[in-house]
């Protein structure tokens, strides 16, 4: 569990493909104004340099990241819409101390490099251990997301401003672009009744910073909501629950991994979790697969349960 929700994180910033959501429901409108004024299909889309500037230029002010500088504190909130009339929320808030991301699965927090959180579902408290540079490597690996993900694909059909704000449509043939296809079978469409995806962004005119945005799955007789992303940029401010911190940061259990035991460049990373808690050990892919009981790394250990010291072997060692 907690693996996949940074999965999702990460599925966002390639162009919102959430494939790692369960089954779930759906808005359904008609489109005959919609297909009517797109009867040509794609040869209705405006093109241009200018356009596609333009929607690249959406990306930077939009990472979350750099709006979390901005103001402090953001909140993003993705709802996703199965056809089948479930729906999925998931809310993730970053400012200067915290990175949250929680759904109805559970809550995953990187508190400055300390990462812990609770699966809702087996109701099970876990802490990271991070070896070397792993952390590192796990944030790059998250990759804090956008409201918007740049296709080359992806056109605009109509841009206006009102009192500040930018309303655009884009639309994204799935034909030019068979990898948004596949994914949208994860909300359960059937992949050969879908043409385009019709896509609508609320934008300050001022920062280009996009505060709604809707996403629909076009066929030929109707346009479905699968997604509404809401940017809040005045978010209460996030404290973790004590029952989670209490739970994560006692010294009931402790846990240590020793990289190149034995040599000058000998070192020990250390994590304590409370108890019933589960410790998950993060490392690089300059060790093997393995945990070892001993200084030597001769004895491979099956589960690392009940040991309180275990070793790391680098794959370049015979």
């Amino acid at each position: 569990m907690k693996k996949r929700m940074y999965l999702w994180i990460c599925a966002v910033c390639a162009g919102l493909m959430l494939s790692g959501f369960q089954a779930a429901a759906a808005e359904v409108q008609t489109t005959e104004a919609v297909l009517a004024e797109d009867s040509e299909g794609e040869a209705s889309a405006k093109e241009g340099s200018e356009d596609d500037e333009f929607l690249q230029e959406l990306v930077e002010p939009n990472l979350l990241d750099e709006l979390a500088a901005q103001y402090g504190r953001v909140s993003l909130t993705l709802t996703v819409f199965y056809t089948d009339g479930t729906e999925s929320d998931w809310t993730i808030y970053q400012d200067n101390t915290y990175y949250v991301s929680e759904d109805e699965y559970g809550i995953m927090v990187d508190e400055g490099g300390d990462v812990y959180g609770i699966d809702y579902e087996t109701e099970e408290t876990y802490r990271y251990l991070f070896v070397g540079d792993a952390y590192e490597s796990f944030r790059e690996e998250m990759e804090l997301p956008s409201c918007y993900a740049y296709s080359e694909n992806e056109q605009i059909v109509s841009r206006e401003v009102s009192d500040g704000m930018i309303y655009l449509e884009t639309v994204l043939y799935y034909a030019d672009a068979p990898v948004y296809l596949e994914n949208r079978a994860q909300f359960g469409f059937e992949e050969s009744e879908l043409v385009y995806e019709l896509t609508e962004f609320v934008i300050d005119e001022e920062t280009n910073e996009i505060l709604t945005v809707n996403s629909y799955a076009v066929s030929n007789e109707e346009m479905t909501l699968f997604m509404t992303t809401t940017l809040n940029r005045e978010p209460e401010e996030y404290v973790p629950d004590e029952e989670l911190t209490g739970a994560v940061s006692g010294e009931d259990v402790s846990l240590s991994v020793v990289t190149d035991a034995g040599t000058d460049e000998e070192a020990v990373y250390t994590q304590t979790m409370s108890e019933g808690g589960t410790i998950i050990i993060q490392c690089g892919n300059e060790f093997d697969a393995y945990y070892y009981a001993d200084p030597d790394c001769t004895e491979v250990l099956e589960s690392i349960a009940g040991y309180d010291t275990v070793y790391l072997k680098r794959v370049d060692e015979e």
